[in-house]
Parts: structure tokens; C-alpha cells; sequence
């Protein structure tokens, strides 16, 4: 949680010169670079590094949540790959990010939901509201803008507001 985010790290084992932003974005970058997945989901971006990330990884194009305010440094952000994947649609929520693309190629669409929860051990039953709130706007959406190819349905239980939209392909 928060290697895109240069005002902190997580990781209170490793030492002060190892958190460092300047030692950390290389190799992050690196692993991006390296894996070349067609979309990225990152948490805790800082708003003004999305511009250099994709600067830094030209193929790709991205997208984040707008600011909620003061003291909110970082956000979630989507990235994807320019010559696969055209933007149709974005929904900004107060904890995901709901994506829509369609495929250059094949003309088919792909819905992505971009989350960062609550992370407390007592907020279960809140992820489980925010996950859902967000998997309902993209299969509403979803609906409008033709059928998607992949919506995350396993999870969430059977009985919430998706039922009606399971004959999606």
C-alpha cells in the first residue's frame, strides 16, 4: 500500500533509505515495465506523479479520481494501454474509480472497478457496502453502453442488487 506515494511507506521494517521515493519509483517502474499488462489498478497515487508515470510509460494512457480536498495527497488511478484499449466512460466514487474501455481491435468492452476500501478490521461490513455500491454503478452503466466482457461477480453474494444483470456475457 502506498509505493506510488511518495509522502510515505507502509513498511516500518525497512529502513529510511530504503522507503525513499527516489529509491522506490526505479523499481516500480521497472515492474510496470515488466509485467506489460494491458490495465493497472493502483491505490495511493499522488496526483502530481500521474502525469510523470505516464511520461514514463509511454504506451500507457491514465485516468484518477479527482481530488477530494485538502489533506488528500493521493488517490486511486487507472492506467491502460493506448494501443489496446480506448476510454468510454469513467465513474469517480468516493472510494473506487469504475472504468469502461473498449477493445481497439475487437470492438468489445471491458468494465473495470478500481477500489481502495476502508481498512480498518472492523469495517468489513462497510468494504462489502462500498465494493458492492461500485459493482452495481458499473453493471448499470455497463447495461447502457452494451454488454461487457468482465465484471467481478464472484464478489459479492448472490442476494445483492446485481442478480438482474447476470445475463451480461
Amino acid at each position: 500500500e502506498g509505493v506510488l506515494n511518495r509522502h510515505k511507506s507502509n513498511e516500518p521494517r525497512a529502513s529510511t533509505a530504503l522507503r525513499a521515493w527516489a529509491r522506490r519509483r526505479p523499481i516500480i517502474l521497472d515492474w510496470l515495465r515488466s509485467w506489460n499488462a494491458d490495465v493497472y489498478l493502483l491505490q495511493e497515487v499522488d496526483y502530481d506523479e500521474l502525469s510523470r508515470l505516464l511520461a514514463d510509460l509511454p504506451d500507457y494512457d491514465g485516468h484518477m479520481q479527482p481530488m477530494k480536498g485538502v489533506g488528500q495527497p493521493c488517490a486511486c488511478a487507472t492506467l491502460f494501454r493506448k494501443d489496446k484499449l480506448r476510454l468510454s466512460w469513467e465513474l469517480p466514487r468516493s472510494r473506487a474509480l469504475v472504468s469502461a474501455f473498449e477493445d481497439i481491435q475487437t470492438g468489445g468492452n471491458l468494465c473495470v472497478v478500481n477500489v481502495h476500501l476502508e481498512c480498518s478490521a472492523a469495517a468489513a461490513l462497510a468494504r462489502a457496502r462500498q465494493l458492492e455500491s461500485a459493482l452495481v454503478q458499473a453493471c448499470l452503466l455497463s447495461v447502457n453502453c452494451g454488454p461487457v466482457s468482465s465484471i467481478a461477480w464472484y464478489a459479492l453474494p448472490r442476494h445483492t442488487a446485481l442478480a438482474g444483470c447476470e445475463t451480461l456475457a
